[in-house]
């Protein structure tokens, strides 16, 4: 299969009791409102070795109503770039006999779910890459094994019942799975700043083992090209160069064995903001003053790009997170309300128009949340 289109209510691939390959030279690309991308049921495989897009209102269903081996079965072959977008939920596997098995590159970005899984094999092969825009639940039934890399790119916490282990490397920028998963390898997470050239940063990872994974070392740039600074892999400790300075991202390079597999992983830089002086709700050079039963408030909310957050001083350092309508990460900072009582932000943060949620975190829980409107003239 060369390129092939589905679209419209009817855009889905619909297979039962059959196998399907899309080959390594194969591009699909599946759309519609109100449908499933692909349904997969009962037995037979959906194999892709190529490019395979789905932006549909459902994108995966796998379910077996025979409750026989073997039952339905999702690989994604090394070759395999399977993109789900647009969807409530991105792949939902049933309890009986369903598998997935990736081994080339997944992302899936959903308004609710990334994965709803209640099956015992969902696997994440070594060398494989799996890229998450909203949430997991894994129910008691389900098992879900990592064994390479594992993005999690979304503000809400996952769910797990079931069994979910680490033996790879997980991004966890959010800390919304790392805290319900078993880790028996390493979970790159957010650091403190600011950084101080010199000055080292210990636990950088969580780590629980190497295994055979080597470390080359954190770097200011995603292609990896300039160090930030040195990494002990023994001792777990950074200490950045001038370079790292100020970032607010660097990038930790690690690979399995001698040279295999190598992954670039973010982590981020948690960075106080200093005072910011900006005008009120009334466009006056008067300090905005919040309202008796406001925590925090942003304005001007429509806004055609520039827009200002306030919060109560007593409320002390929070994490503020700013999603698109998705539920992708988009900006994400620490805030010190005692040092800046009103953070601005310039018409760059957010240059695409339409609706953004910010939240306001405090020890692991969401605190505040409000919905901004961004227009463009």
């Amino acid at each position: 299969m060369k390129e092939t289109s589905f679209n419209g209510q009817e855009g889905q691939v619909f297979s039962r009791n059959s196998n399907f390959t899309n080959a390594v030279s194969g591009t699909i690309s599946i759309s519609g409102v109100g449908s499933t991308g692909i349904l997969q049921y009962d037995n037979g495989a959906f194999t892709n070795r190529g490019a395979l897009t789905i932006d549909a209102t459902g994108g995966v269903y796998l379910f077996n109503s025979l409750n026989q081996a073997p039952g339905p079965a999702l690989i994604n072959s090394s070759n395999g770039n399977f993109v789900v977008t647009g969807t409530s939920i991105g792949i939902s596997m049933g309890t009986q006999l369903c598998t997935i098995t990736n081994s080339g590159r997944m992302e899936i970005t959903a308004s609710q779910t990334a994965i709803n899984n209640d099956s015992p094999s969902f696997i994440n092969n070594i060398c494989a890459e799996m890229v998450l825009h909203g949430k997991v639940n894994n129910t008691a039934s389900g098992v879900i094994q990592n064994n390479a890399k594992w993005v999690m790119d979304y503000s809400q916490p996952s769910t797990n019942t079931g069994s979910f282990q680490n033996l790879g490397i997980l991004e966890d920028n959010f800390g919304g799975l790392s805290p319900i998963i078993t880790n028996s390898r390493i979970v790159v997470r957010p650091i403190n700043g600011p950084l101080t050239a010199g000055v080292a940063v210990e636990n950088v990872l969580d780590v629980a083992s190497w295994g055979t994974f080597q470390a080359v070392g954190i770097f200011i740039d995603e292609a990896a090209t300039t160090f930030a600074g040195t990494f002990g892999q023994n001792n777990n400790r950074f200490t950045p160069n001038a370079s790292a300075v100020g970032l607010s991202n660097l990038y930790i390079k690690i690979r399995r064995g001698a040279n295999q597999c190598p992954e670039v992983m973010r982590i981020t830089v948690l960075t106080p903001f200093a005072p910011i002086e900006v005008s009120d709700r009334d466009g006056d050079s008067q300090p905005n003053q919040l309202l008796a039963n406001e925590q925090y408030a942003i304005f001007p909310n429509p806004t055609s790009g520039k827009f200002s957050l306030r919060g109560r001083a007593e409320n002390g350092p929070v994490e503020l997170l700013i999603m698109d309508a998705y539920g992708k990460l988009v900006f994400k900072q620490l805030i010190d309300f005692q040092e800046a009582g009103t953070i601005a932000f310039s018409e760059e943060m957010l240059p695409q128009a339409g609706v953004y949620f910010l939240k306001i975190m405090h020890g692991g829980s969401m605190v505040w949340q409000q919905r901004l409107v961004v227009t463009k003239s």
